[in-house]
């Protein structure tokens, strides 16, 4: 059986890729992986410098998670029509302006607008930076570059509450986001090295990326509205149900687009789908850990910031290891669905043992759940996303 390419690259994706392509892609996914996890830190500050509180300051990281979320698909989608390098690079630009205007930002409504753009260029730097590994590497040499990928992003994630904290300490909130934002443009720089691909050509389905951000904004505005509104409160119901409207619409659309957002036959391929819906499950389970457990242990368990900070080593750790251990071990002909069936276990155990925690428990109580998932998400890592491009990727042919 053939392994054939739809590829119609501006260089072939079997070309030797620049030196630079690897690290300038993996600062990227660090510096993205960072922001996501460590402006939390910050809020404090943004609230008192711009005098603001409650649903006003939870949109700084709200708006860019939602951006995040919404725009990923889309900028997958783009990258591969307009280019991979140059959705990398504009995304890159877009990020850096907006951490900038956050830095200079005299409201809170312009810091949210600005977190917002931010968060979309946060999108597209992940999602064509994958592209850009997926077509540069093959084999062997794509499973790890995917794992450096997991492990980047494993570390931003890690060091990313502690790196903020240093960074606010020595030159305030402010400071910190004109730091990601000379960081941003230096791998904005470094991307014009990348060499350029696409995968195919054609219009942008527009209908499509605006339905399929809209269903998502306002099932994010539900969400995060309810508590405080209230789930029947009929704005929270109003949005919640407009949000699946426009999904109904999108996905009817997507059969009949000629170049869909998300191709249908992606959805129908069950090995695409469950690596997918793989990545989706450790993320939930690793994700609502790192960001609700360390208040829990404060409120509840009493311990200081820098024990509960402490603790959370033992959940981000192992993800700086198990990605690169999990790729050796699929290299090595240990099968990838194997691999990620232990994955999911390790999350799920973990996440049902953390259900039996008292306030009586400390540091040691937490160790075992905390070490579970974090080994269970680095595996998920290192394989999952190299496992379903190499399924978006390629087909078979007669």
């Amino acid at each position: 059986m053939d392994i054939t390419t739809p590829e119609t690259a501006l260089s072939s994706p079997r070309a030797r890729p620049s030196a630079l392509t690897l690290p300038v892609v993996l600062a990227g996914v660090v510096l993205v992986a960072m922001s996501i996890s460590g402006t939390a830190v910050a809020l404090p500050g943004v609230g008192q410098d711009l005098g603001a509180s409650g649903s006003a300051l939870n949109w700084v990281v709200a708006g860019y998670n939602l951006a995040f979320a919404a725009m990923t698909l889309v900028a997958g989608s783009a990258a591969d029509r307009v280019g991979r390098r140059r959705t990398f690079l504009v995304s890159a630009l877009v990020f850096s302006c907006g951490f900038l205007v956050t830095a200079v930002s005299p409201s809170i409504v312009i810091t949210d607008v600005s977190r917002i753009v931010s968060g979309a260029g946060g999108a597209g730097v992940m999602a064509a930076g994958g592209a850009i590994l997926a077509a540069s590497y093959e084999g062997a040499a794509r499973n790890r570059a995917f794992a450096l990928m997991g492990t980047m992003a494993g570390v931003g994630i890690a060091v990313g509450p502690t790196l903020s904290g240093l960074l606010i300490s020595a030159t305030g909130w402010r400071g910190s986001f004109v730091v990601f934002t000379v960081v941003g443009l230096l791998i904005t720089s470094g991307a014009t090295r990348i060499r350029e691909s696409r995968a195919a050509t054609g219009r942008a389905d527009w209908p499509g990326s605006i339905l399929f951000v809209t269903a998502l904004t306002l099932f994010m505005f539900a969400l995060l509205e309810a508590p405080a509104l209230g789930w029947t409160h009929g704005a929270v119901v109003a949005t919640a149900v407009g949000g699946l409207v426009a999904l109904a619409v999108f996905a009817a659309g997507q059969r009949r687009s000629a170049a869909p957002v998300l191709d249908p036959a992606l959805i129908a391929n069950r090995g695409f789908l469950g690596w997918s819906l793989a990545t989706l499950t450790t993320s939930v389970g690793f994700l609502g850990v790192l960001v609700f457990l360390p208040t829990y242990l404060q409120a509840a368990a009493g311990l200081t910031p820098a024990a509960s900070g402490t603790a959370m080593l033992l959940l981000t750790a192992p993800v700086l290891i198990t990605p690169l251990v999990a790729a050796v071990l699929v290299d090595k002909g240990v099968p990838a669905r194997k691999v990620i069936v232990l994955a999911l276990g390790l999350v799920t155990v973990g996440n049902l043992w953390l259900a039996t925690l008292s306030s009586q428990h400390t540091v040691a109580g937490v160790a075992g759940p905390l070490l579970a998932i974090g080994v269970g998400m680095g595996a998920s890592f290192g394989i999952t996303d190299g496992q379903a491009m190499a399924l978006r990727w390629y087909r078979p042919t007669p």
